[in-house]
């Protein structure tokens, strides 16, 4: 366990890792991502990926219930909500303590977020009574992962259960490195406090000062002289900062099945 996020591998079968996270809701917004896929290999559903629990607040309108806030390809976001079986007035019951899109509220949505999506849970009373939710799903064995950063600011998630180091295992493919947090890739992973730890991929040098054992690695923006240690934690998300003119980023697997 990790502040407010725990992860377990629950069993083994022949063919599928299955395990569980849980995380800690206790800000009106959070960062949190999906760390699994469904059992069957696809992404999973918003309706499984988050089952109701109790604290979770339904409503009959965005504005007065719990919400996910998934970025799309265009930077915007794609809204749902906690249904509690209305529309406004209009009685909807199969939509009850179901997440609805906010562009199609009198259906239980069928779309989809698979494993490393990164959004905003937007929570209307986690803040004053914190609750827990659940996540599970199938554990990727893959070796790493990748996905393709086309806008400037992208919400990011590990596809993993397992805390990822920062550096050797999240790599800024054709990334841009600089000497200062503001000409550098960044990951800004938000922290207990509601602010964010800011780290960059370094050049080598901190200003003009020569730090050669930061070249191409992360450091964090409070300790610029070092190659962070850090962890991506398990079940947070985080914005990707690009400086470059495009960048894949790749989660690598600490603990990946060798290879023969």
């Amino acid at each position: 366990m990790r502040g407010n996020f725990a992860a377990q591998i629950c069993f083994l079968s022949t063919s599928t890792t299955v395990g569980y996270n849980t995380v800690t809701i206790d800000k009106q917004y959070q960062l949190i991502a999906v760390n699994f896929d469904d059992v069957d290999g696809v992404a999973l559903t918003i309706q499984k990926a988050f089952p109701v629990s109790e604290g979770m607040t339904s409503g009959n309108a965005l504005a007065n219930a719990d919400q996910i806030q998934v970025m799309n390809a265009i930077g915007g976001y794609d809204q749902y909500y906690l249904s509690n079986g209305y529309n406004g007035k209009a009685s909807t019951p199969a939509t009850a303590n179901k997440w609805v899109k906010n562009t199609a509220r009198t259906v239980a949505t069928e779309d989809t977020v698979g494993a490393g999506t990164a959004f905003w849970y937007v929570s209307k009373n986690g803040a004053t009574n914190p609750y827990t939710i659940t996540v599970a799903g199938s554990v990727l064995m893959s070796s790493n992962e990748s996905t393709d950063l086309s806008q400037t600011y992208s919400l990011v998630g590990s596809p993993y259960p397992i805390e990822i180091p920062l550096n050797d295992c999240i790599v800024a493919v054709n990334g841009t490195a600089g000497n200062a947090l503001a000409n550098a890739d960044q990951i800004q992973i938000m922290n207990e406090s509601g602010g964010y730890d800011q780290y960059y991929l370094s050049n080598g040098y901190n200003g003009k000062a020569s730090t050669p054992a930061t070249a191409n690695k992360w450091v964090k923006n409070t300790a610029r002289t070092i190659a962070t240690e850090d962890k991506f934690p398990v079940g947070k998300g985080a914005w990707f900062v690009r400086k470059s003119a495009s960048t894949e980023l790749k989660f690598i697997n600490p603990a990946a099945p060798a290879q023969d």
